[in-house]
């Protein structure tokens, strides 16, 4: 009984030890998938963060390679460091765009930054899954 006790508390720990996530290369802290938690509307007036409920809404992920999947920013399937705030992505059959992104711990905040702007503001945050 107890070689059984033993090597059930191993197999736990091996299993429990591959469960974490991945870590964060500080040179490309954007790769990997985040996953929509609100998004940023002004209609007119003082604009506010709307919670998404989880899974609801969509996921972006970008890849080493400098890929993007996801249904986030449908057309676009490249994106490239234009400075340290800000991306372009690029598709075939869309134009370029620019947008901002900021991290925070593990929550990521993006917007449009040309040359298509949101008028009232507008902007998306993500958390890293």
């Amino acid at each position: 009984m107890k070689r059984f006790t033993c090597l059930f508390t191993i197999a736990i720990s091996i299993v429990a030890g591959s469960c974490k996530k991945a870590a964060v290369d500080p040179a490309h802290p954007l790769i990997g998938k985040w996953e929509v938690t609100a998004n940023f509307i002004s209609p007119g007036g003082p604009g506010s963060w709307i919670n998404v409920a989880k899974g609801a809404n969509g996921f972006v992920q970008f890849t080493a390679g400098g890929g993007i999947k996801g249904n986030v920013f449908p057309g676009y399937s490249m994106y490239t460091y234009k400075d340290s705030t800000t991306l372009t992505f690029t598709g075939a059959a869309v134009n370029a765009e620019n947008y901002f992104y900021k991290i925070s711990h593990d929550t990521l905040t993006m917007g449009p930054a040309g040359p298509v702007f949101c008028i009232e503001g507008c902007a998306t945050r993500f958390i890293r899954e």
